[in-house]
Formats: structure tokens, sequence, C-alpha cells
């Protein structure tokens, strides 16, 4: 059972995310903002419209990054485990790997407090 549906498969709090803040705040200048980063951070195209997002695990919109982000698609569809510190490829994960040298996150630090 999920503990805590605003925590990411990576660890994030969504709560923080600017794609879930400017959601619940209809914060246009925060989408653009947002989408702009995230285009530069990784090599993909944002637009505004794109940067909402009802948190990681909850069902609804995911957009911007949150839409096609490769952890999330692992933890949750691939390989279906509640996030990544539980799952037992997680050492060896390449897609871990990727994901916290492309955000510069460390996901196991993430977890360490829960």
């Amino acid at each position: 059972m999920m503990e805590n549906m605003f925590k990411s498969v990576c660890g994030l709090d969504c709560k923080e995310c600017p794609a879930y803040i400017a959601m619940i705040t209809d914060d246009n200048e925060l989408r653009t903002k947002t989408a702009k980063e995230w285009s530069k951070q990784f090599c993909v195209e944002f637009s505004p419209e794109s940067i909402n997002c009802v948190g990681c695990r909850n069902e609804g919109i995911h957009g911007g990054y949150c839409g096609t982000c490769p952890v999330r698609k692992c933890a949750l569809e691939d390989k279906k485990v509640d996030n990544c510190f539980v799952c037992a490829d997680s050492k060896n994960c390449k897609t871990k790997a990727d994901f916290e040298a492309s955000t510069g996150f460390d996901v196991n630090k993430n977890f360490q407090n829960d």
C-alpha cells in the first residue's frame, strides 16, 4: 500500500514539483518557466500547456516531464513496484542511473528519511 501518494517513485515530493504547483494554482508564468527549464534540462521540447500533473502516483494528468518520465514508467508499469528504493533491480538499474545523471538527484537519498 502506498503511504504517501505525493511521494514520487524517485522519492521527490510531488507537492514541491513545479508541474503540480502550476496545475493547482493555475500559474501560467510557472508553466512557461518550467517548460523552458525542462526543455533545456531533458533535451525535449515541453510546451507551457503541458506543465500540469496530479502527482506521480495519482490517477489523472501527468504532463510535461512527468508524463514521459522513464523512472515512473519503469517502476509503476514495467516493474510494478511502489518506488525505486524497494525495487530489487535498483542497484544496477540503468533507468535510475540515467535519471540521476540527467537531474542530479540521488534516488536512494530521497528515501533515507522515510
